[in-house]
Parts: structure tokens; C-alpha cells; sequence
């Protein structure tokens, strides 16, 4: 690209809770923190460089304003951002509340001020048509990493996790009825909410890389980072027939129904993992934040307004 240096945020604007998101307050005073230095170090470069802008939350009230320097003052500025989500997702906790009909107007402008939009999924890239051109959406996949943790252990416990955070979308209802049921028939098995236990970060990828089956019983789920951090540790997922699990995880891992999940985790508690599943190596590859990165930076090169 152009120009590739980095703007330095300095100190710390804002404090995060483990498995929690930024407060309303804490998120705005974060991003317009992070837009206010973007202008000033806009300000201080020279009217023929030509600038790029990444934004890895694309949800970014007052972006607009690139677009407006980028017009009056004639520059070379290109914009990109990372959508994840946002209030015109449905199933999104933003788009379950009145914010689906006060920001869809918000949201459309901010689509507009793109050059490119990044998002993980065809999927998530669907959601995105009320609000940004389909033809300036690129899916490149999301960054994860688990370090240079182990996946493969001698020995395989039979432990059951549910990696999601405590929160609406994810229903967790199900998986108490599914420890409740598989308890009340062999009580050889553990399982895990486990965010409930609030592991460190190293302590959580030792279950992970202990543990036999991953569940989810999301209803909104555009990627689905905690899932694949289980699969990448080894960890056999278990996942509804829905969302962005379907362009990830094969048919036999996928449930319509309750009743369909519990024998999938009864199955996979005393098997190992479906040929049809990719193996570890290929999701610690494929979403690497070097390769994901090397995706984006490709198609901002090419990407003219």
C-alpha cells in the first residue's frame, strides 16, 4: 500500500472485563478517541500522499468524516473497514432492540463511505445487503490465534464445552438441558460454560485442548471465533444447521433439533472426530492472522474508488 505506517493510540481509553464487550459509554469514547488521531495524523501528511484507512469495527459512527475530507480537500484516502456486525442483523443483540430502525439510516452511510468492506463469512456477507454495495463486500475470514498450544494430547477427556459468552443470542438454556439429560445417564462426563469459570487465557486453552466436543447453540453467529479456537485445539464441534456454521463445519456435525444434538455429543464423546471434518492444521491455517491479513492487504492494493 501507500502508506503504510501505523497510528499509535497511546494510552489505554478504556477497560474490558474477561468475555465481556465495551460498555456503551466505553465504545464511543474509544472510537471517536481513535477517529480524532486518524484526522490529526490526516492533517499532518502531504496533500499528494495517498492515504488508506483500516477500520477493523466498520460499526464506526463518524466515518462519514473521511469521506468529507476525502471530497473537499481533494485527497487520495481510501477506506476500509471489517464489518462483524451490526443493529441491521436481526439476530445481533444491536438489531433485536429499536436500534434496527434507528440506525439503518446510519448504517447505509457508513456503507457508503467504503471502498472496501471486509466481513468472514458468505453469510455475513448476505446480512450486509441492506447496507453496503454487494460488489465492494470481499470475505477474507477472521484472525485467530491459539499460540503455539498444543492440540493433540495422549489422552482425551470426556468433557463437554460451550464456549460463548453468557448472553442472549446464545441460548444457553439448551446446553443446560443437555448437561442435565447426559448427567442423569452417565455421570462420566464434564461440562463446561466457561466463561462461568473465568479461566485465564492459558487455562482455557488447556481445556480446550483436553476436552473431546464443543457445542454451540447460538442463534446469531456470523463467524464464530470461540468455536473454531475449540476446533483448532482439537475439540470435535457440535453446531446448529444455521448461520455461518454451514460454510465451516460438515453436515454430519450439524443439528435441526435437540434431540439430533444430543446424540451427536453422546457419539462424539467416545469417537474421534469425522473424517469430514478438516484437521486442526487446516483452521490454524487457514484463518492465521498472517493469511487473513495477506487477503485483506491484496484487495486493498487492487481496490480503486
Amino acid at each position: 500500500m501507500a502508506d503504510e505506517r501505523q497510528i499509535k493510540l497511546g494510552d489505554k481509553v478504556a477497560e474490558l472485563s474477561d468475555g465481556h464487550f465495551l460498555d456503551p459509554e466505553g465504545t464511543f469514547v474509544w472510537k471517536f478517541t481513535q477517529l480524532a488521531r486518524t484526522v490529526e495524523y490526516i492533517r499532518k501528511t502531504k496533500p499528494q500522499e495517498q492515504l488508506v484507512v483500516f477500520l477493523h469495527d466498520a460499526w464506526f459512527p463518524g466515518v462519514e468524516c473521511l469521506e468529507y475530507i476525502r471530497v473537499m480537500k481533494e485527497r487520495e484516502l481510501r477506506v476500509y473497514g471489517f464489518w462483524h456486525s451490526g443493529a441491521y442483523d436481526t439476530t445481533d443483540l444491536l438489531g433485536r432492540t429499536s436500534l434496527h430502525r434507528s440506525m439503518a439510516g446510519s448504517e447505509r452511510t457508513w456503507g457508503n463511505c467504503f471502498n472496501g468492506h471486509f466481513v468472514a463469512t458468505e453469510y455475513s456477507k448476505l446480512k450486509l445487503a441492506t447496507t453496503a454495495p454487494l460488489d465492494r463486500v470481499y470475505v477474507i475470514g477472521e484472525p485467530v490465534q491459539v499460540g503455539g498450544v498444543p492440540y493433540k494430547f495422549e489422552f482425551k477427556e470426556r468433557t463437554v464445552v460451550w464456549p460463548h459468552r453468557l448472553s442472549l443470542d446464545k441460548l444457553e438454556a439448551m446446553f443446560d438441558r443437555l448437561k442435565f439429560d447426559a448427567l442423569f445417564e452417565d455421570k462420566d462426563i464434564q461440562f463446561f460454560k466457561t466463561q462461568e469459570w473465568k479461566f485465564s487465557r492459558q487455562k482455557y486453552y488447556d481445556l480446550l485442548s483436553k476436552s473431546r466436543v464443543a457445542v454451540s447453540t447460538a442463534s446469531h453467529e456470523n463467524f464464530g471465533i470461540a468455536m473454531l479456537e475449540a476446533t483448532m485445539l482439537g475439540c470435535t464441534p457440535i453446531v446448529p444447521n444455521r448461520l455461518a456454521y454451514k460454510e465451516l463445519y460438515p453436515e454430519c456435525l450439524r443439528y435441526d433439533t435437540y434431540s439430533e444434538l444430543k446424540e451427536l455429543v453422546k457419539k462424539y464423546l467416545d469417537e474421534p472426530p469425522p473424517d469430514e471434518l478438516k484437521p486442526p492444521e487446516y483452521y490454524r491455517k487457514a484463518f492465521s492472522p498472517e493469511v487473513v491479513c495477506r487477503r485483506a492487504i491484496s484487495i486493498m492494493d487492487g481496490v480503486k474508488r
